[in-house]
């Protein structure tokens, strides 16, 4: 086989998502934490899955660049938690590198694979090796040197596949975490699942490839399929043809105990090339962004702004870039909703919960969280939504950072993201929302109240297991706070008064119980009442009625 075609891949696209769906149980399970909220298998599987559909409504195309670019959008929308983000960036790099071409040689897809990892570590802040990136990358090394000594398609692949489970196997000695636990790196795991998957289409495996109106067909692959069709040089992300953020900024900032690092937090996530520079007064700042306005506006509340630069670096290809970022089609019912000038959107899971966040203002509440995390698509709606002028994202949670700020990018109005990990920071950061202040005032004061409160969660082990030298067994009631087990005991009261304690400094004054579907009232009333006397605290009780987690607590 000589080249990768378009019907090639859309088989293989769909193989890959049904491989993946019918393992993501197993992924799911390979949580560090031994408790009931792994979901990396079911994120990559509905991501993969989005990607698919995706390609399969481009039925009549022939062209196998078109079908990788609907494939990248596909995932891009459809993408959920950060290995569902991550594994669509390996999507949207392969489709770059592969451009406009009909179809492409063994080189030209490992050449792909290579644009793929690129892209992938590129979607990540602060890149950790042991991971699905570890995986991606030394399949893609592999790939290539396979294809440079002319290597067919299936050998490419072969190698690729091999070369990505010899990876995986080894991500336990690169990550302490993952050796203690005894467990390999589920997004690596759900990585190979998908690639064996689609190639088991070279081998003849048939696949059922539904069309867009519902029918099947079995689809096996033959040398018959191979097709010799010159093509044009791809287009890439970081090539000459295609740019992805389209304004050149700069500036310089004056003032008094200007922090650079948290300039460079608060703009990472909005463009590329950043470049923060000199001291405690004054500033350099440079970067490439598609929200220029709202870089200006974040870094405005720290001092006066001198010598203000924005340059379109290349209006030509804007066509280009509208096909690649194109702007969501506005939800109906958005013209049912009064106007109003900051949306805040967040996300959270239990009627409780989402009651509270709608009664202290949020403008829309997203279900979802642990185990069920919301996708690009579905913030981005949010956001569209929500007639406002601009918004701000809570995400509540870690592993819906990514989708938040992926959907911010996206979203035809300015965005910021403030960085929540749990609901209760959630409701920390809400309470310093005022519709009166500036986009970045308020993600200001929202990020200062986070900082003002400690979080944590009481949960039940679903197996044995030994994390950061603390044994754990099935069963047992797991204190969790900031990714730690700081408390595990058989008695779930004592299991809470015993994480409060840990959180308490000598300012904790008050503590705040949001008990789950799975704890009475009375349960929660006796333990507050058990923890204001033993701990001299201020404790106050809500019904969260959450999954997972029998109890969500702050103390501040």
């Amino acid at each position: 086989m000589e080249r990768l075609t378009a019907e090639l891949f859309r088989t293989m696209t769909h193989a890959a998502a049904e491989r993946l769906e019918a393992e993501k149980a197993r992924v799911d399970a390979l949580n560090v934490f031994p408790v009931a909220d792994g979901d990396t298998g079911t994120n990559m599987a509905l991501t993969l899955r989005a990607a698919a559909e995706a390609v399969l409504q481009s039925s009549d195309s022939d062209s196998l660049g078109e079908l990788a670019e609907s494939a990248a959008q596909g995932a891009l929308m459809g993408a959920r938690g950060n290995s569902g983000v991550i594994l669509s960036q390996f999507l949207r790099g392969f489709a770059d590198s592969i451009g406009d071409r009909k179809t492409a040689t063994p080189l030209e897809v490992a050449q792909a694979f290579v644009a793929a990892s690129q892209a992938a570590y590129g979607a990540v802040v602060n890149p950790v090796e042991g991971t699905m990136l570890t995986v991606g990358r030394e399949a893609a090394e592999t790939a290539v040197r396979i294809a440079e000594v002319g290597g067919s398609l299936q050998e490419v692949l072969e190698g690729a596949l091999a070369a990505a489970s010899v990876s995986l196997a080894n991500t336990p000695n690169l990550l302490a975490a993952l050796r203690e636990a005894g467990v390999v790196d589920a997004g690596g795991e759900g990585l190979v699942v998908a690639a064996r998957g689609a190639y088991e289409v070279l081998n003849g495996k048939p696949v059922s490839v539904p069309s867009p109106a519902g029918a099947t067909s079995e689809a096996t692959v033959s040398p018959s399929d191979a097709q010799d069709v010159e093509t044009n040089q791809p287009i890439g992300e970081d090539g000459d043809n295609e740019i992805t953020y389209r304004y050149c900024t700069e500036f310089v900032i004056r003032g008094l105990g200007i922090d650079r690092r948290s300039i460079k937090r608060d703009l990472s996530d909005l463009g590329d090339s950043l470049l923060v520079v000199g001291h405690d007064e004054m500033v350099k700042v440079h970067i490439h962004t598609n929200h220029p306005g709202l870089v200006l506006e974040l870094c405005g509340v720290r001092g006066q702004l001198f010598n203000i630069h924005i340059d379109n670096m290349e209006e030509q290809t804007r066509r280009a870039a509208e096909k690649r970022v194109p702007k969501a089609p506005e939800p109906a019912g958005k013209e049912d909703r009064p106007p109003v000038g900051i949306a805040v959107i967040t996300v959270a899971s239990g009627a409780g919960c989402i009651e509270l966040l709608k009664s202290l203002g949020a403008t829309s509440v997203i279900e979802g969280g642990q185990t069920m995390n919301p996708s690009t698509q579905e913030i981005l709606n949010a956001i569209q939504q929500s007639n406002a002028k601009a918004a701000l994202v809570l995400p509540n949670n870690k592993n819906v950072l990514m989708s938040a700020r992926q959907a911010g990018h996206l979203a035809s109005i300015p965005v910021t993201v403030v960085p929540t990990r749990s609901f209760c920071e959630g409701i920390a950061a809400l309470l310093r929302f005022s519709p009166e202040a500036s986009l970045a005032e308020n993600a200001k004061q929202m990020e200062v109240a986070i900082d003002e409160i400690a979080c944590a969660e009481v949960t039940r082990a679903v197996r044995d297991a030994k994390v950061n030298s603390i044994e754990v067994k099935e069963g047992d009631y797991l204190g969790i706070s900031n990714g730690k087990i700081l408390v595990t005991g058989t008695d779930r009261r004592e299991v809470v008064r015993q994480l409060v304690a840990a959180l308490m400094n000598e300012d904790s004054s008050l503590a705040t119980l949001y008990y789950g579907k799975d704890v009475e009232e009375e349960e929660a009333q006796q333990l507050a009442q058990q923890l204001q006397e033993s701990l001299n605290l201020d404790v106050e009780i809500y019904r969260g009625e959450q999954p997972v987690y029998e109890y969500l607590l702050s103390v501040e």
